[in-house]
């Protein structure tokens, strides 16, 4: 069995021309269909086999991944913004090492004052490597 396909927009402009009428149905639109397919008008989709097909998974995978990595992120700064508005006043980007660390050790800001700067500074200092 031969699989083809027949462009949408063919088989509304041949609807069209066979009664001079726009109406859709499901048997007209099967009629117009198999003409098509019966004059040679379709095309024959390519369907990648072995690396080609595998890459082509990979590609969906990584599409996937990218969106749920977007709604992350976006979830994160709704939540700074909701609970740590002060936050990207001091950082540009949270996912820089320093911002990651105070998140991790002061995840909502009344921690950060409990402590005070110097408890804070000491834990930064800690886990933050200088030149």
């Amino acid at each position: 069995m031969k699989i083809v396909l027949v462009n949408p927009m063919h088989v509304k402009r041949s609807k069209e021309l066979d009664d001079n009428s726009p109406t859709k149905n499901d048997f007209k639109d099967a009629k117009v269909i198999a003409q098509l397919v019966k004059d040679g008008r379709y095309s024959e989709p390519i369907i990648p086999k072995g690396i080609y097909a595998d890459l082509r998974l990979a590609m969906d995978e990584r599409s996937e991944i990218i969106k749920d990595l977007n709604s992350i992120k976006n979830k994160v700064e709704r939540w700074l913004d909701k609970y740590f508005p002060e936050f990207f006043k001091v950082f540009k980007k949270w996912e820089g090492k320093g911002a990651i660390i105070i998140l991790k050790y002061f995840p909502f800001p009344n921690e950060i004052t409990k402590l005070g700067e110097y408890e804070t500074a000491s834990i930064w200092k800690a886990h933050i490597k200088g030149p």
